[in-house]
């Protein structure tokens, strides 16, 4: 176990013996826990918390929340980064209609997602186009 996720756990299970199992601070800690998963390429695990944190963040401080909207946006990166492209682009687009409509449009988080959305979309066609470049190469040229 790293120093992080150590720390972590022991946050978790503070915030949860002081609050109980459904309080922001705890959805806000997996949250992280779930970026220290990611960072260490136990994808599973981060996919596992960051569900999670969702779940207590929309039950804690709401769906239409800028920290549930977020953490979707966490998943989503997640999602992209496995190659889930359609599934993270749509969690993706979810966070983004959250925080424009509750965050001033200069926020940096709106930036944040946004840029997301745009590597879900960008990452979607490149899929696209090289199942497709193959096709190209075996059609014959016509050079007269």
């Amino acid at each position: 176990m790293s120093k992080a996720e150590r720390l972590l756990a022991e946050i978790l299970a503070g915030v949860e013996s002081k609050f109980g199992s459904v309080h922001p601070l705890r959805g806000e800690a997996l949250a992280a826990m779930a970026e220290v998963y990611l960072d260490m390429g136990r994808f599973p695990e981060a996919q596992t918390a960051c569900r999670e944190a969702i779940d207590i963040l929309e039950k804690s401080v709401g769906p239409d929340s800028d920290i549930t909207a977020m953490a979707r946006n966490d998943l989503a990166r997640m999602q992209i980064i496995q190659g889930n492209y359609k599934a993270g682009y749509e969690l993706a687009c979810s966070a983004l209609s959250t925080v424009e409509t509750v965050l001033v449009p200069a926020h940096p988080d709106i930036t944040m997602v946004n840029e997301t959305v745009t590597l879900a979309q960008e990452m979607e066609s490149v899929t696209r186009l090289a199942a497709i470049i193959p096709q190209w190469i075996a059609l014959p040229l016509n050079i007269e």
